[in-house]
């Protein structure tokens, strides 16, 4: 018997026609390869053709029974193929399917005890989200909810501002303002971190001797002993006369030490030589007592529960607020302390500014807003 096999056809076999459906010679009992290769210029059929002819009846089956073999081998493998991509697609059709309805479900949260309904399409709309590996997971029972472990205060914002609100910001304090960058920082809501950020880089403008400011100006430190000479302003000026009508809202955060006076001050206070500022050029709240210093006579003043509660930390953070009526307060950690001074007969022509004064060595303020 024959041993045909199709990768070895061509090298096998002398006189076959390269680029041509050739057929293997296969010699016949008693009789040898063609003594010469199809003459030059013979086409490829007809150089087939006169192998064939030259083929015994016993090569000329074995020749078809292998072509036979190799056609349904291949039908075979075309047929597994298809039956293969119909199983997939099959399996893939038996899935409930994400149409345009699945956008309009409206999926229950469950944020440390307090609900909000939102719909799928407001969270699908945010990628590499914490809500993106959430939506994979989501139960398809109806009345089902999933549960978060975090602070339900700013969620009803972080819900607006996927929905596009771009005012989430709006009317948050210091304080509030670096809660909902958390929580944002916790989703990985990218758009709403820089908007939080952009809110909160305001910065220190004039500086005294023995102060520096960070890269971006956002934080001054104090260098060396503990002296007088460690002023800060944050901001533009407040023209006092402008201010009737509007509030002034300014906010630090303690970032190391808390030998810091925070108040307003005149123009004064760029070229004061006094030893003890806190006294002569305008309105302080100490942060480490929590007393009340002041150009009127006011030294060491109790200031409510501040004064009781003690010294304030790092990362506390302090907001001193100026009215309509020109009435100083300061709140420490979003709790208001009441009015501190009463600025309502001072020059209306004066401009104030915000002021920071660094006394102890190494101090150091952040300015957030």
């Amino acid at each position: 018997m024959l041993s045909l096999q199709a990768g070895r056809m061509k090298e096998n076999v002398p006189g076959a026609v390269q680029g041509s459906c050739s057929v293997p010679k296969t010699p016949a009992k008693g009789r040898g390869p063609p003594k010469t290769a199809p003459p030059p210029g013979t086409s490829s059929v007809s150089a087939a053709i006169e192998v064939l002819e030259k083929l015994t009846l016993d090569e000329l089956n074995e020749v078809t029974a292998w072509c036979n073999a190799e056609m349904l081998s291949r039908i075979r493998s075309m047929k597994q193929d298809a039956l293969k991509e119909i199983e997939e697609t099959r399996a893939r059709l038996s899935k409930p399917l994400r149409d345009d309805d699945i956008f309009e479900r409206q999926i229950n949260l469950n944020v440390r005890g307090t609900r909000f309904t939102t719909l799928w399409l407001n969270l699908s709309t945010l990628t590499n989200s914490y809500f993106t590996k959430m939506l994979e997971s989501f139960p398809d029972g109806e009345g089902e909810e999933l549960f978060i472990d975090r602070s339900p205060e700013h969620f009803g914002r972080i819900l607006d501002y996927i929905q596009g609100d771009r005012g989430v910001l709006d009317g948050l304090s210091a304080v509030e303002l670096r809660r909902l960058r958390r929580e944002a920082e916790f989703y990985n809501i990218r758009g709403l971190i820089e908007l939080c950020h952009l809110k909160e880089k305001p910065t220190f403008d004039y500086l005294s001797g023995n102060v520096v400011l960070s890269e971006d100006n956002s934080v001054a430190t104090k260098l060396r002993s503990n002296d007088w000479r460690g002023i800060v302003t944050m901001g533009e000026a407040i023209d006092v006369d402008g201010c009737t009508g509007q509030s002034v809202e300014r906010s630090v955060e303690l970032v190391r030490g808390n030998e810091v006076f925070i108040g307003l001050a005149t123009e004064s206070i760029l070229h004061c030589a006094s030893p003890t500022p806190q006294f002569d050029c305008g309105w302080y709240m100490h942060a480490a007592t929590g007393s009340l210093y002041s150009q009127q006579g006011d030294k060491a003043r109790g200031y409510h529960s501040i004064h009781s509660s003690g010294a304030m930390g790092p990362q506390t953070i302090v907001t001193i607020k100026m009215n309509a009526s020109r009435d100083v307060s300061f709140t420490v950690n979003d709790i208001e302390h009441g009015i501190a001074f009463r600025l309502g007969k001072v020059d209306t022509e004066m401009r104030l500014f915000v002021v920071v004064i660094l006394y102890g060595k190494n101090c150091a303020v952040r300015a957030l807003s």
